[in-house]
C-alpha cells in the first residue's frame, strides 16, 4: 500500500523569532557580529525592529521566506539586500541605507511600481525581475539611480512584447 503524503503546516514567524532561533543554533555566535546574514528558508512573514541589531551587517539575505512588507532599515553598513521570493508588494523603507546600497534584489514577489528607488543613488545592481511591473514608464523612477549598471525586468508585464 503506498504511503500517503502528509502535508505539515509551517509557522510563520517574525524576524525576531528568526534571529532567535539562528543564535540557539549557533551556540556562542551573534548575528549581530556578522557582516554577511543569511536568513534564508526561515519562514519570515514579518520584519521588525530587531533587524536594527544587525548594525555590523553589509549583505543581509532574507530571501525565500513570507515577508509581506518592507520595514525601514538603518543597517550603517548595508551594500546588499536580498529579498527574492517574498509576498512583497511595495519598495520602501531604504532611505537610511540609499547612501551604502549598491545591490537590491527583489525579484519573484508582487511589486508593481518603482516607487521606493529614489534616494538609492549608490544602487550598482537591480535584480526586480518576475515581478508585476506593467508600466515601461515605471523606469522613468530610476533617473537618480546613475550608478546602477547591472538591472534585469525579465518576466515583468512591461517586457512582454506581442
Amino acid at each position: 500500500m503506498a504511503q500517503k503524503d502528509t502535508i505539515i503546516p509551517v509557522n510563520k514567524i517574525t524576524l525576531s523569532k528568526a534571529i532567535a532561533n539562528w543564535e540557539a543554533e549557533h551556540v556562542g555566535e551573534k548575528l549581530a557580529d556578522l557582516e554577511e546574514v543569511d536568513l534564508i528558508f526561515r519562514n519570515i512573514e514579518t520584519l521588525d525592529s530587531s533587524i536594527s541589531s544587525l548594525t555590523n551587517c553589509r549583505i543581509l539575505s532574507l530571501s525565500t521566506n513570507c515577508i509581506k512588507q518592507m520595514i525601514d532599515i538603518n543597517l550603517p553598513k548595508l551594500e546588499r539586500i536580498s529579498l527574492g521570493r517574498n509576498r512583497i508588494k511595495r519598495i520602501s523603507g531604504l532611505t537610511n541605507v540609499a547612501s551604502t546600497l549598491k545591490e537590491l534584489w527583489i525579484s519573484y514577489n508582487d511589486i508593481t511600481t518603482l516607487d521606493g528607488l529614489n534616494d538609492c543613488t549608490k544602487l550598482e545592481k537591480l535584480y526586480i525581475s518576475n515581478n508585476n511591473i506593467a508600466q515601461m514608464n515605471e523606469l522613468n523612477k530610476l533617473v537618480n539611480c546613475v550608478n546602477l549598471i547591472d538591472v534585469t525586468f525579465k518576466g515583468n508585464p512591461f517586457m512582454v512584447v506581442d
